[in-house]
């Protein structure tokens, strides 16, 4: 019994690791456009159309073997066959740097009409977000309280590509001199798997890239 238990648990283990999302790399000899899933493929703001996204020899990025998904640092993600992807064991993950192109939104933009409803211009806000107007970041942390439904959903990713272009230091102090109400929702909201997707392992993210801003997360989150 023992060692039909010991084989389970090696085969559940081992199906586990062949489908868990990691760090990967482009082992193809050259440039590579990404096949597009159109269920989850980044808007081009601009166009409209589907982001391409161009993938060279060597690159690096977090790959979902199950979905096939690739994930750039800039952001931008689509498919890739497993074929072209060699997995890199226990490596860390890089910081994402998300592109300007996330930043720019069409006026009909769902997100953009929510929030001009609640009488706000979120272009704006985003723009001085970026640009380290503290005062408009935490605008953009309230926005949470005042959106539901899409805008919400489309609000919270924003906000984790807006956190994503400060330093640690710099939102490390920016989330002590909030309010302790706040302070414990923008913990909350940072450790959220549906925030981080697809990071899968936040302490590691987190210790690499904000350890300042994650010793607060921690004496926060979910109080």
């Amino acid at each position: 019994m023992k060692i039909q238990s010991l084989l389970k648990y090696t085969f559940l283990l081992c199906f586990l690791l062949n489908f868990f999302d990691g760090f990967a790399q482009f082992n193809g000899k050259y440039t590579y456009i990404g096949e597009l899933n159109e269920d989850i493929a980044v808007l081009d703001i601009k166009s409209g159309d589907y982001v391409l996204f161009s993938i060279h020899p060597g690159d690096k990025f977090i790959y979902d073997k199950f979905g096939k998904q690739v994930w750039m640092p800039d952001g931008k993600f689509g498919k890739v066959d497993e074929k072209m992807v060699d997995r890199i064991p226990n490596s860390k993950y890089f910081k994402f740097n998300y592109s300007s192109d996330f930043f720019t939104l069409h006026e009909d933009n769902e997100l953009v009409r929510a929030v001009k409803a609640k009488g706000y211009n979120y272009q704006e806000m985003l723009n001085s977000s970026i640009a380290g107007n503290t005062d408009q970041l935490q605008q953009m942390f309230l926005l949470m309280n005042k959106l539901e439904g899409t805008a919400f959903e489309l609000h919270k990713s924003m906000l984790w590509r807006v956190f994503n272009r400060y330093e640690d230091k710099d939102f490390a102090t920016f989330l002590e001199e909030q309010p302790e109400d706040l302070k414990k929702m923008i913990s909350t909201f940072l450790v959220k798997p549906s925030t981080l997707w697809p990071i899968e392992d936040e302490k590691e993210y987190y210790h690499l890239f904000y350890p300042q801003t994650y010793s607060i997360i921690m004496k926060y989150k979910d109080l």
